[in-house]
């Protein structure tokens, strides 16, 4: 059931009480609404901003079949305790649900299957013959993962023309 894990460790997670409010009702409706993903995302920048860092908050990417938000927060390369904390009682289950829910799942798909073409005659290009004919695309992926493993990384630091073949994601 989507968001059941989340909502049983919600307090272990220092989430407040809209996030939890949020993954409540996905865990009724079975999603997590764009509109609740986006003001979660709101309410985290808006808690790193307050603590003083310098925040951005980009237009919706719909790219990969689905609309996702992204943002940039100042901090320390390794790590920002205050972002981090931040991000956890805010948006963090919310931000990963949406991305897993199923539809978001199935657009994504979408825009792989939609490109697959493409990407077939790209790999016929660098000489790799991939039957793609009645797979799914977990197979399809698997399958791409172990093509691109088979071509050695060139050393002048390029892509090879088996890397160079980009799967379409989106992302």
């Amino acid at each position: 059931m989507l968001a059941s894990g989340y909502l049983e460790d919600a307090e272990a997670h220092d989430m407040d009480d809209m996030q939890v409010a949020v993954l409540k009702r996905a865990a009724a409706e079975g999603a997590i609404a764009f509109e609740d993903y986006q003001e979660a995302i709101h309410r985290s920048i808006e808690c790193i901003s307050d603590a003083g860092y310098h925040t951005e908050i980009y237009p919706a990417d719909e790219s990969r079949g689905f609309p996702v938000i992204g943002y940039f927060y100042e901090g320390p390369e390794s790590g920002n305790p205050v972002a981090d904390a931040c991000i956890r009682m805010h948006s963090e289950a919310i931000e990963a649900l949406y991305q897993m829910q199923p539809s978001s799942v199935s657009a994504q798909d979408q825009v792989f299957l939609d490109g697959l073409d493409d990407l077939e005659a790209c790999l016929a290009r660098a000489g790799v013959n991939w039957d793609t004919e009645g797979k799914t695309v977990d197979e399809l992926w698997t399958e791409l993962l172990e093509i691109r493993q088979t071509e050695p990384l060139p050393s002048d630091g390029t892509l090879g023309p088996i890397r160079g073949c980009e799967p379409p994601t989106g992302s």
